[in-house]
């Protein structure tokens, strides 16, 4: 008789504590569903998605520009290393969607899914972009020492950059070393392509047009001359 007692009263203890977990996953369920239809958490969560959207097209299209050899090249300074900080508007935007989302969550005691990640992800980037951004703005890996406007023997102008590049922790000279890089440019608007790249030592140089239709730039140096034929 005791022995069924103590049976009924585990089975009623096991059937409570099955009654409860099932009310909190119906509960968290209900939450979950709420959640997604709830418009803050809704708006804040489409701020989330512009930005992503956004921040996905300027990757590629600074991808594109990295891979093809362009640099942005405004009124007379060549603005590449400032372009970094673009990539705050759509971390910005992520932000405040998340601070929106995480609100409207709260207000309704739950967790949207994955939220807190993406919010610490995103701000780390932020902060990685400012810092390392104005790093490479101050102290630039492409230096350019001089920028000049270089005619070839048809007339022909072409874009002449005096420059070397330095890695984050190279040494970096306020006037022009002994051993830079001539880089030629081809510019279109504010766009201006890399055709070719060639070292000097203290050396002058002229852009020649080929019987080929090709362009040719002509270095001389330490009493030796060098042609590098390139498409115009």
């Amino acid at each position: 008789m005791k022995k069924e007692l103590s049976d009924k009263k585990e089975e009623t203890k096991n059937a409570e504590v099955n009654e409860k977990k099932g009310d909190t996953a119906e509960n968290k369920a209900d939450k979950s569903n709420v959640l997604q239809t709830d418009p803050a958490y809704k708006s804040g969560k489409r701020l989330y998605d512009i930005g992503l959207g956004i921040m996905s097209v300027i990757l590629v299209l600074n991808l594109f520009l990295t891979f093809m050899d362009f640099e942005i090249y405004i009124g007379g300074v060549i603005c590449s290393r400032f372009v970094i900080f673009i990539y705050l508007i759509p971390c910005i935007l992520m932000i405040i969607g998340l601070l929106k989302s995480n609100k409207a969550a709260k207000k309704l005691e739950t967790k949207g899914k994955g939220d807190k990640t993406c919010f610490i992800i995103i701000s780390a980037l932020a902060v990685f972009i400012v810092f390392g951004g104005t790093f490479e703005a101050f102290f630039p890996s492409y230096h350019v020492y001089d920028i000049e406007n270089a005619k070839a023997s048809d007339g022909r102008e072409f874009l002449a950059v005096k420059s070397e590049t330095v890695n984050m922790f190279g040494e970096r000279h306020e006037k022009m070393p002994g051993f830079y890089d001539i880089d030629i440019y081809n510019v279109n608007g504010i766009f201006a392509k890399k055709v070719i790249s060639c070292p000097v030592h203290d050396g002058e140089y002229e852009i020649e047009k080929m019987d080929d239709g090709r362009y040719r730039l002509v270095v001389s140096y330490l009493g030796r001359e060098e042609g590098y034929p390139f498409e115009g």
